[in-house]
């Protein structure tokens, strides 16, 4: 072929490689578009991948239509321009182009499902377990002591727990797995003998008490309706062998340059937002600043960290390891992947459920539910909102101010009560030192209400006083308390609001996001193009 024929070819080869690029963006239509944000097939099919066997395809699509309604009213809030979204949407993008970047390297090898299902099935096992959840670790402590004497778990329950759905199912949660649990629950629950009693312990929802009823191992229908899940959790696996690989050769490419003058800064300094903002080190011309630097510390030691983590030998340790999650960053930018289909629905979806998340709590703290609302759910769920209806105590009433303040120093150093009355008491207005539990209606009439709200909330051994009694001043040692009448509304109106809103979050958040909350919103769905 003569070279003029050959140059007389590359236009037409040109034009017709545009137009095959045409088609393929043509062909990638989107499942659903929200203020001119498409959905794509591609982060449809992922998100579809992830939930349970069976899921209902138009269900899905209205589930991803909803996060990006969320996130359209995120911006018009304006929670995208704050400094936290700003920082939570970076650490986002990180995580998910450095996860494609290891799952890119040759010799990775996702585990096959088989793998999988077999070692879910060799190590998982299901429990039955019956559980209840108060506020505090005093209440958790007297209610495990009640089901050690004997009392039935689903009266107690009843009667203590705050969890919305513990008059209905007084406790039972049935077959639960690791996975279905916040982890910190797991760890105490599949950790504790099959017929025994564990706690307290607690979680971000409170303190708990469970009984492990029974166990069994997990079946393949359990596989199977979690399939998607257990498959990402195992190719996140598989990935942190090679991290370290990965990462070692990346380090002279991309060395972190330093600040020394903001690594040094002290606690006091950095606490404030200027110097938080300040940038401690650049990999890639990416800045690192030293808020996101201590927030690393404290999230990798745990919240003591920061006592271990503040010269700078032990900051330029964290910020190295902290930079190579930039240096994976800026590999996985280098090689494309960012502009992959597949990464920019992981993305996609992983923003957009984060925003979701963030979006939902703002809109449910600024929620007022009415009254009718708060009533019908006192009405329903009165026994979490139990008053103390006596407190068990040690007394002393001291002859004057000084005495009571002598008594009150050796009592929180531990010294025994009767030694303390016979010490520091008016022994004719003490009277029996050790009444056992007194009524807080009767208390209410001799105490101040700051006093009487101490002796119900605070924890069981603290000393309260000294305090003004009406023959001189008191001292007090809580031992224990009983629950007593349901509080009317007006006296716990509050609790009864944050309850209700954190029992109907997901039913207020899709009303609102169903309903007001895209009622202005350019939104088109395509259910034909489910299917790529």
């Amino acid at each position: 072929m003569s070279l003029l024929i050959r140059r007389s070819l590359t236009p037409l080869l040109v034009v017709a490689a545009l137009f095959s690029s045409l088609a393929c963006r043509k062909a990638a239509k989107p499942v659903a578009v929200v203020e001119g944000q498409a959905i794509t097939q591609e982060a449809y099919k992922l998100y579809l991948s992830q939930r349970p066997q069976g899921t209902d395809p138009t269900a899905a699509l209205d589930d991803l239509v909803r996060l990006e309604i969320a996130w359209a009213q995120a911006e018009r809030t304006g929670l995208l321009k704050g400094a936290d979204w700003q920082e939570a949407g970076a650490k986002i993008r990180r995580q998910v182009i450095t996860k494609a970047y290891l799952q890119s390297l040759p010799g990775i090898a996702a585990p096959s499902e088989d793998v999988v299902r077999g070692a879910f099935l060799s190590h998982n096992e299901e429990r039955h377990v019956f559980h209840l959840l108060v506020r505090n670790e005093q209440t958790a402590v007297a209610a495990r002591k009640r089901l050690e004497q004997g009392e039935a778990f689903e009266k107690v329950t009843v009667e203590l727990s705050v969890d919305p759905s513990a008059a209905q199912n007084k406790g039972d949660l049935g077959w639960i797995t690791r996975n279905s649990v916040v982890p910190e629950f797991a760890k105490e629950v599949f950790a504790a003998k099959v017929g025994s009693l564990c706690g307290p312990f607690s979680t971000e929802f409170g303190w708990h008490v469970a009984l492990v009823k029974e166990h069994r191992a997990a079946g393949l229908e359990a596989f199977e309706k979690n399939k998607g899940s257990l498959m990402a959790q195992a190719r996140e696996m598989a990935l942190k062998p090679v991290r370290e690989d990965a990462v070692k050769p990346l380090r002279g490419k991309y060395p972190v340059k330093v600040d020394e003058g903001v690594l040094s800064l002290q606690p006091s300094a950095a606490s404030a937002e200027a110097d938080g903002n300040k940038v401690v080190g650049k990999v890639d011309g990416e800045p690192i600043s030293l808020r996101d630097l201590l927030a690393f510390i404290k999230e990798s030691m745990g919240p003591g960290g920061m006592d271990h983590g503040q010269n700078a030998a032990t900051r330029r340790r964290f910020l190295e390891l902290l930079a190579d999650e930039y240096r994976l960053e800026a590999a996985a930018k280098q090689a494309g992947l960012p502009k992959r289909p597949d990464v920019q629905a992981s993305l996609w979806l992983t923003q957009r459920r984060a925003v979701k998340n963030g979006f939902g709590r703002d809109y449910l703290l600024k929620l007022k539910p009415t009254d009718v609302d708060l009533l019908a759910y006192h009405q329903a769920h009165g026994d979490q909102f139990k008053g103390i209806g006596a407190v068990k105590v040690y007394l002393l009433v001291a002859s004057n101010p000084a005495a009571a303040g002598k008594a009150a120093d050796e009592a929180r150093k531990g010294a025994a009560w009767k030694t303390l009355v016979a010490r520091y008491a008016n022994q004719e207005s003490t009277g029996k030192w050790d009444p056992g539990f007194l009524a807080v209606a009767d208390l209410k009439k001799v105490l101040s209400p700051d006093a009487v709200k101490a002796l119900s909330l605070a924890p069981i051994e603290t000393v309260i006083g000294p305090v003004d009694g009406p023959e001189g001043p008191m001292l007090f040692k809580i031992l224990d308390r009983k629950v007593g009448e349901i509080m009317p509304l007006e006296q716990c109106r509050e609790e009864v609001r944050m309850a209700y809103l954190g029992a109907s979050q997901e039913t207020l958040l899709q009303t609102y996001l169903d309903g007001e909350g895209r009622k202005d919103l350019k939104i088109k769905v395509y259910p034909e193009n489910l299917k790529p």
